[in-house]
């Protein structure tokens, strides 16, 4: 099945006060290989959520899962039986790499957007452009000649939008 939001989905299973697991993927069939969700409600009420990347890695769970799940608009969906005893791992602790280590790379959902210049902003172009996972973020501000702060700030951004990794 098919939906336009996240939002439209979790509202129509809370007014159902639904007890399901709901397995979801993207409307584009080429970016099912990149990510998937997996979903658990209890009686209408989210339980537990998480984003995988196509080979199982957990990229993203609770609020940075739903927030992911809102930015892509339409979606694909099962509705699965609720196990009886599901096995929720533990939440990951995520910790950024520092910064004068850590290479950027564009993610499939970067590149798309990289194409489609009237999403970003001049600066933002230019520095979702230089991002190749060979520079480092100290090497990626010299070159825009930002600074550390100013250049990080972007970066969450982007991840948040998962642009990069």
């Amino acid at each position: 099945m098919e939906t336009k939001s996240i939002s439209r989905l979790l509202s129509l299973l809370e007014l159902g006060g639904q007890t399901t697991f709901v397995r979801i993927y993207p409307t584009d069939e080429a970016s099912s290989a990149f990510w998937y969700a997996e979903l658990f409600l209890r009686e209408g009420k989210l339980h537990y959520g998480a984003v995988f990347s196509g080979s199982g890695e957990r990229r993203y769970v609770s609020e940075q899962a739903l927030s992911f799940l809102k930015q892509m608009g339409g979606l694909s969906y099962e509705l699965l039986p609720f196990p009886a005893r599901p096995q929720f791992p533990p939440p990951e602790v995520v910790t950024p790499p520092p910064a004068h280590s850590w290479r950027p790379t564009r993610t499939h959902r970067g590149e798309r957007v990289i194409q489609n210049t009237q999403r970003l902003s001049r600066d933002e172009r230019r520095v979702l452009s230089l991002i190749d996972g060979q520079r480092t973020v100290n090497e990626l501000a010299r070159l825009l000649r930002l600074s550390p702060e100013a250049l990080s700030n972007l970066l969450t951004t982007f991840r948040e939008q998962n642009f990069i990794s």
